[in-house]
């Protein structure tokens, strides 16, 4: 049956493929070949997992098909936004200058509030002890809301410069070290992650072509941070050569451990509690205005190899399954859809879906692990906000400043009427 899976996948795949007139960041092309790569990945790890049943990877095919019709019923053309003038454009990078400015101010006082969570007492590897110290505060302090905040303005920030990097190259490399660094130091891998990811769509927007030489650098930045955050938040920091096998298995487990986590749930639905349901932005919200609402920042780990191989993520499809399978199907289609539809504005560089956009493509590859599409809700918006601000109010404003003018002028001339 997994054979017969991934030749399926590989068919739709190709469909896709044609489907989007050869782009490679068509939404429906790598989510099938993501999903395709998994179960690839899985069918060459004989013995690495537990089996799966035949009807998950039927709910697999099912659901990288429900997306990608999705994706095909957004048939509206793109629309090319207004040619931008040079006193705007001058605007916008002025204005991304100094979100950089504040964001470089605040670094210090970034790193100074991570070591006085991690403290001086423990032996244990600094990464380890912030990535456990801000996951204990997540939402629950004002500190980490401003803080963390500061880390998401960063990766914005990181985009936008990159996006206008012709100009200004030395801010671009300096606004992506410091997003990078910034991220970082939480000991989560899903922040620089993200922000990689998004600069290889942004290129690609940008250039229409995927440039081999930007990818490999992307791609070597990508396994070293997956590498040094495996190193010393999950294996302690000890003995890097002699954890090299273990560093390898976790490799193989991100790849396709998530495919068998859910294929455990469907196996035994309250094997664990639910955890990132689709209605988790709503606890979040309301927890930040200061209500009562518990919510697991880390979900239960279960086995899902031999020798105690275990793992905490179960794929997209596990967020949607409150709705049922229909509702699951249902619910991927229309996610499909509103990416799809995003995408088209952002092939067309409108700005604001350019960034969101790229954003959202970390959404897509890392489906194979969670649901980020609706969860991730709260930072879309604040990169749209972002995006407004440096792309959209200089407008405005000028459009403010001529209607004053205009009412004064008005004024002025009935006055000597």
């Amino acid at each position: 049956m997994l054979a017969l899976t991934i030749l399926a996948l590989c068919l739709l795949t190709a469909i896709n493929y044609k489907f989007a007139g050869k782009s490679v960041l068509y939404p429906a092309l790598i989510f099938s070949a993501v999903w395709t790569l998994a179960l690839a990945l899985l069918a060459v790890s004989d013995g690495v997992f537990y089996p799966v049943l035949p009807e998950t990877f039927v709910i697999f095919l099912c659901g990288v098909l429900a997306f990608s019709v999705g994706c095909w019923l957004a048939i509206l053309p793109a629309t090319s936004p207004p040619i931008r003038s040079a006193e705007f454009q001058a605007s916008s990078n002025r204005i991304i200058t100094v979100l950089l400015s504040i964001v470089l101010i605040i670094a210090p006082f970034y790193y100074h509030w991570i070591s006085n969570l991690v403290g001086e007492g423990d032996k244990s590897p600094f990464l380890l002890l912030a990535r456990a110290a801000t996951q204990e505060m997540m939402g629950k302090s004002a500190a980490f809301t401003f803080f963390g905040t500061i880390s998401e303005l960063s990766r914005i920030v990181a985009m936008m410069a990159f996006w206008e990097r012709e100009k200004h190259p030395k801010r671009s490399v300096l606004a992506i070290t410091v997003a990078l660094v910034m991220c970082g130091l939480t000991g989560q891998k899903s922040g620089p992650l993200m922000l990689i990811i998004s600069l290889i769509c942004i290129d690609w927007i940008r250039t229409r072509r995927l440039r081999w030489k930007l990818l490999m650098v992307m791609a070597f930045i990508m396994i070293g941070i997956a590498t040094i955050v495996e190193f010393y938040v999950h294996l302690g920091g000890e003995s890097f050569s002699g954890n090299m096998g273990a560093i390898f298995r976790m490799f193989i487990l991100y790849g396709s451990g998530g495919l068998v986590g859910f294929d455990r749930v469907v196996r035994q639905p309250n094997i664990i509690p639910q955890f990132n349901p689709i209605y988790v932005t709503i606890l979040r919200v309301v927890r930040r205005l200061g209500g009562q609402a518990d919510i697991p920042e880390v979900a239960d780990f279960v086995n899902v190899g031999p020798n105690g191989f275990q793992d905490n993520v179960y794929t997209i499809f596990w967020a949607y399954l409150d709705f049922g399978y229909i509702g699951m199907l249902l619910t991927t289609v229309v996610i499909g859809f509103i990416v799809t539809l995003i995408y088209k504005r952002a092939i067309a560089k409108s700005h604001i879906f350019v960034f969101l956009y790229a954003t959202l493509v970390f959404s897509i590859v890392f489906s194979i692990f969670t649901e980020y599409f609706v969860s991730m809700i709260y930072y879309l918006l604040k990169v749209c906000v972002v995006s407004w601000l440096v792309y959209r109010l200089p407008e405005r404003w000028a459009q403010f400043r001529q209607f004053t003018a205009r009412v004064t002028s008005s004024g002025l001339a009935a006055r000597a009427n």
